[in-house]
């Protein structure tokens, strides 16, 4: 979930990766090592000259890094211990390794505004963060978190993406069905029956027949991309980020509904949400 920051990956003739950074950086969250003044001229990380990364998460004030070795670096805004250090809560302007995960290869991760998923190449799904509203699915309390916790519920079942909204996670998993936790009040956990909070993993039955592929989620919103592309779309509607035109309650939707704008005329392969607003496109 992106803020106010921005990051890009470069791989030079060799294959090598450069991370690049600019934008708000008041709590480090660019890992330059200082927090002085925004960045408007993207920034090379020098941390990482010779570290492979592969994927990045960006939080409200916080950044993650996934390297191709399966380690896993953050820095920035930590007061909810997101950045998942256990020792600190305090904000981080300097790249740090999170050693939690030392011997544990991670192959995705995910950020809420204040949280932060991990999934480990074993299937295990850990979470860190802020926990207010049950964000990291964890069932038996709604503390904050600054030491990675396994997710439990998911023993047993194998979860293919991770997409977190501001306070609030969707899970999916390699059969197609879908999970969610967290702040609901707009109805973006997609459950229907219930505008509260989840701390417990809610199965979202309405997709049990829709073959869902992709998940993307940001703010209080959610969109569901299916095999045979079609949308769904959830959540907080107040800027029309739901798709749907001309909908029964123009504020929120708690249970998904289709985007059946013209769109539907060819096959989307790819959403993605801001905090907002929707994209869906073909690649």
């Amino acid at each position: 979930m992106v803020k106010n920051t921005q990051y890009f990956l470069e791989k030079d003739v060799n294959g090598n990766t450069k991370v690049y950074g600019c934008g708000y950086n008041y709590y480090g969250q660019l890992g330059l090592g200082h927090t002085t003044t925004p960045q408007s001229t993207p920034q090379e990380i020098t941390y990482f000259n010779g570290i492979n990364i592969t994927q990045i998460a960006c939080g409200g004030d916080h950044t993650i890094f996934l390297a191709s070795d399966g380690s896993v670096y953050g820095c920035g805004y930590n007061g909810y211990g997101q950045l998942g250090f256990g020792h600190t809560t305090t904000p981080q302007s300097t790249i740090q390794k999170i050693t939690h995960f030392n011997g544990t290869t991670i192959t995705q991760i995910a950020c809420g505004q204040n949280h932060t998923i991990f999934l480990a190449s074993d299937g295990i799904i850990y979470g860190c963060g802020r926990n207010e509203y049950g964000q990291l699915g964890l069932g038996y309390t709604t503390s904050s978190q600054s030491t990675p916790h396994v997710i439990t519920f998911f023993s047993g079942i194998n979860i293919s993406q991770i997409a977190c909204g501001y306070n609030h996670t969707i899970f999916l998993a390699g059969d197609g069905k879908l999970y969610s936790c967290g702040y609901n009040l707009y109805g973006q956990l997609g459950l229907g029956h219930t505008t509260t909070p989840q701390s417990t993993i809610q199965e979202i039955t309405y997709f049990n027949d829709k073959n869902i592929t992709q998940i993307a989620s940001s703010g209080s919103h959610a969109i569901f991309l299916a095999s045979n592309g079609s949308v769904y779309s959830c959540g907080s509607n107040e800027y029309g980020q739901l798709g749907l035109g001309n909908v029964k309650n123009s504020q929120k939707e708690s249970t998904p509904q289709e985007i059946v704008y013209s769109i539907n005329v060819i096959k989307i392969t790819h959403v993605a949400c801001g905090r907002e607003h929707t994209f869906a496109y073909i690649t």
